[in-house]
């Protein structure tokens, strides 16, 4: 498959197509970055090289970012992801090797903005990452992830950023025209995991291997992890072109995953049940744009109609 863009239209038409692999103005190596810099252009391609085009194809601009120096502390350098007005959320973790000490653990993570050009930067914070057991076995240190593990989540929507850690009640909204950090309450009452819910997950968790040997260890990782007696505070984050929140809540059912809408202020302004399979890219005003996964694992691009009253 080859490395390039396509633009459609509402009916889902092609409009354009753009970019290929190679090293060229306007090709890829890789492309894994790919979101709206204005009304009129698109940023893509990978966090060491991105071009900037307009929507019918035309290259504007090109840039090849160097990470190497950004550092917080003794985080370093993870990833990047383009912002509005050529800015960056740039993620960095804690170094080091992993203890095997057969505890629950969580590395570290910071978030920083970088301006445009690089002029300015804003720290966000150090939060928790993902959830995770360390364990030695056959002369090789493994990891095991529990079901519904606690892990910071982030969001990026034009200027605006929402970062959070599901263990906690609280999430950063960080709005990058005013260059302003505010800490928003979005706590619900933990609810506890059924027993069947959590006799399914634990069935799936190694179905992402076919591999006998991969699978045997997986299955046995989840031996060594103590069950989850009730879910995190938050399975996931978004925010959408009015600078409001989104969380999505864990719940039994397994039809719908609700998502509650907060202002900036912290007020609860409604709340949007989506599919459990589909994944938020954009929010808009009257709609939301994302990825939705069969039970193949085959990925289409969906879009809802959101009523806004």
């Amino acid at each position: 498959m080859g490395l390039n863009v396509r633009v459609f239209d509402e009916a889902g038409g092609t409009q354009a197509t753009f970019g290929r692999k190679g090293d060229g103005p306007g090709e890829f190596q890789f492309l894994s970055r790919l979101v709206p810099a204005s009304d009129s252009t698109i940023v893509a391609g990978s966090i060491f090289r991105l071009a900037e085009f307009r929507s019918d194809g035309s290259l504007v601009a090109e840039e090849r970012p160097d990470w190497t120096a950004i550092a917080l502390g003794d985080l370093n350098f993870e990833a990047a992801f383009p912002m509005a007005d050529s800015a960056f959320l740039v993620m960095l973790i804690e170094g080091g090797e992993s203890r095997a000490d057969g505890r629950l653990n969580r590395n570290r993570l910071g978030y920083m903005i970088m301006g445009p050009g690089r002029r300015w930067t804003d720290t966000l914070g150090v939060f928790n990452g993902l959830e995770q057991m360390a364990y030695s076995r056959g002369g090789r240190v493994r990891s095991a992830i529990p079901s519904y593990p606690r892990a910071t989540h982030h969001f990026v929507a034009g200027h605006v950023v929402v970062i959070g850690d599901n263990d906690r009640d609280s999430v950063v909204h960080y709005d990058a025209r005013t260059r302003t950090r505010s800490l928003v309450f979005v706590g619900a009452p933990r609810t506890p995991v059924g027993s069947q819910v959590l006799k399914d997950a634990r069935t799936e968790a190694c179905n992402w291997t076919s591999a006998p040997d991969e699978r045997r260890e997986c299955e046995y990782g989840l031996t060594l992890l103590p069950d989850r007696e009730t879910y995190p505070a938050f399975r996931a984050l978004g925010a959408d072109s009015m600078a409001n929140i989104w969380v999505a809540r864990y719940s039994d059912d397994s039809t719908v995953t609700s998502w509650d809408v907060f202002a900036a202020d912290g007020r609860l302004a409604g709340r949007v049940g989506l599919p459990p399979d589909f994944r938020p890219t954009q929010i808009g005003y009257s709609y939301v744009l994302g990825i939705r996964q069969d039970s193949l694992g085959v990925q289409s691009v969906v879009e809802y109609t959101l009523d806004r009253k």
